[in-house]
């Protein structure tokens, strides 16, 4: 009987230890998958209903447009920094602020419209069956997000 337990136990505690270390796994998996996400949401959107190869072939240029937005990513992570160190002090200068928001806002759009050019350029290139899909996930997208 005393065996009988003594096994119970050790395969409950086999399955515990294997279930932590899958979890240990998936969570150091997901730090080194962590890759930086932009904005470009609709942009990867747009692309989601190309053909597999089409497809593929897009969220590479989406990939490469991010690796050679760097400068532009630091720029944008700078002014966010600084408008929430603003508004995090104890008195706010209103015109500080204000600077600070028009630098955000610049180095968004800077940010945005760089992806969106590289986009832009691979997206004329498709056949237009393919530039019409993406077209109608563009709208989908647009009319889902408006107020």
């Amino acid at each position: 009987m005393i065996f009988r337990s003594s096994r119970v136990v050790c395969a409950i505690s086999i399955l515990i230890n294997i279930f932590l270390i899958v979890g240990v796994i998936a969570g150091v998996a997901t730090l080194h998958a962590g890759r930086v996400r932009l904005r470009a949401g609709a942009m990867h959107i747009a692309g989601s209903e190309l053909p597999k190869t089409e497809r593929d072939a897009f969220h590479r240029t989406l990939r490469m447009a991010r690796q050679d937005a760097w400068p532009l990513i630091r720029a944008d992570r700078q002014a966010r920094q600084e408008t929430a160190d603003l508004l995090q002090s104890r008195d706010v200068d209103p015109r500080a602020l204000a600077a600070a928001l028009a630098r955000l806002r610049t180095a968004d759009m800077a940010l945005r419209a760089f992806i969106e050019d590289r986009a832009s350029a691979f997206i004329v290139t498709l056949p237009a069956a393919d530039r019409a899909r993406v077209a109608e996930n563009m709208e989908r997208k647009g009319a889902a997000s408006s107020p």
